[in-house]
């Protein structure tokens, strides 16, 4: 389920990944994995995995594709070098851990876990670290990503009253 804060989180960090130059965004791509036994990680999985974000490397051939030439492509079977998942409401966690960890078993460098309720971002990879609002950015040294968590959670400067704030 796409919530606002979901939303909201996506395109921000679609946003700022794309002023990375060595890399290409990409927003609730299929990846194939019909040929790939993932079902001892993720379970949910049948042919496809759609995280909300992915990256690739402007090494590789993922380009815009001009549907004169030649067709588009439904299911991405070369894996990202990022996938990013966001918490909706809805998420139980346990699924979307399972979902990154099968991420990491078929090739994808680095998974990132968006905690909008907490404002936290999680990157998983050789070495897991865990981002929050007390930390200036966001790191994943696998990647060489450096991103300003202000910049992603960030809010207008009047927010309505929270009932927490009582």
């Amino acid at each position: 389920m796409g919530s606002q804060n979901h939303s909201i989180l996506q395109a921000r960090l679609a946003g700022l990944l794309l002023s990375d130059e060595r890399y290409t965004v990409a927003t609730k791509l299929s990846l194939d994995v019909q040929n790939m036994s993932i079902s001892d990680w993720f379970k949910e999985a049948k042919n496809e995995l759609k995280p909300d974000i992915c990256l690739y490397s402007t090494d590789s051939d993922f380009d815009f594709i001009d549907t004169r030439v030649e067709d588009d492509i439904l299911r991405r079977t070369e894996m990202p070098v990022l996938a990013v998942e966001i918490l909706s409401p809805t998420d139980k966690i346990a699924v979307i851990v399972a979902k990154i960890r099968a991420y990491l078993k078929i090739g994808v460098k680095s998974c990132w876990l968006v905690a909008p309720d907490l404002k936290t971002i999680t990157v998983y990879s050789s070495d897991t670290n865990t981002f929050g609002m007390q930390s200036v950015e966001v790191v994943d040294n696998n990647l060489d990503i450096r991103l300003p968590m202000q910049k992603i959670f960030a809010t207008r400067k009047n927010p309505r009253k929270s009932v927490m704030d009582n």
